[in-house]
């Protein structure tokens, strides 16, 4: 399903997307790495540095006391390590294991243990690892193997559709 059409989306443009009815859905808002957005009454979010290509970030939201940092593509990164602190979920790249580091780390991506370095760093609650390589789809065990050599907490990989609840 094209997610255009799920979300009944007609028209885009530089500020914003319209429904068929004409009524704006999404807004677009420019912001700078460490900006703070508020996205609710009680929920701030603000982007941060990535080590992958011009322009890619990762985020961290606020709500409740409680933090979720999303890595997006990056290497290891002392910018995420440093937005995750404390954080109770970090969703993290595992593109291949350590053993592929090199490979890994020409490509912009992160391994395994490289989540489980900053996780632990940052001194997280519950780690996740996302943006697999095919070759870990069937089985991410090996990215969960490495992971766990860095991180004593809750690991686990994303699926597809995959939906978590993030309580305190």
């Amino acid at each position: 399903m094209c997610s255009d059409n799920y979300l009944n989306i007609a028209a885009a443009d530089q500020q914003c997307a319209k429904n068929s009815d004409g009524r704006e859905v999404i807004r677009w808002t420019v912001v700078q790495p460490c900006q703070q957005v508020k996205l609710g009454p009680a929920t701030t979010a603000y982007c941060f540095p990535a080590d992958h290509i011009s322009g890619a970030v990762g985020w961290r939201v606020d709500t409740g006391g409680m933090g979720v940092v999303f890595s997006g593509d990056t290497r290891f990164n002392p910018e995420l390590v440093k937005a995750s602190e404390g954080v109770r979920l970090l969703i993290h790249e595992a593109f291949r294991t350590d053993e592929d580091s090199i490979y890994a780390d020409n490509h912009g991506h992160s391994t395994g243990g490289d989540a489980g370095r900053a996780a632990a760093q940052a001194g997280v609650t519950e780690l996740v690892l996302t943006h697999i390589d095919s070759d870990f789809d069937a089985n991410p065990q090996p990215l969960l193997d490495d992971a766990k050599k860095h991180y004593n907490g809750p690991t686990s990989a994303a699926t597809d559709l995959l939906q978590i609840t993030v309580a305190s």
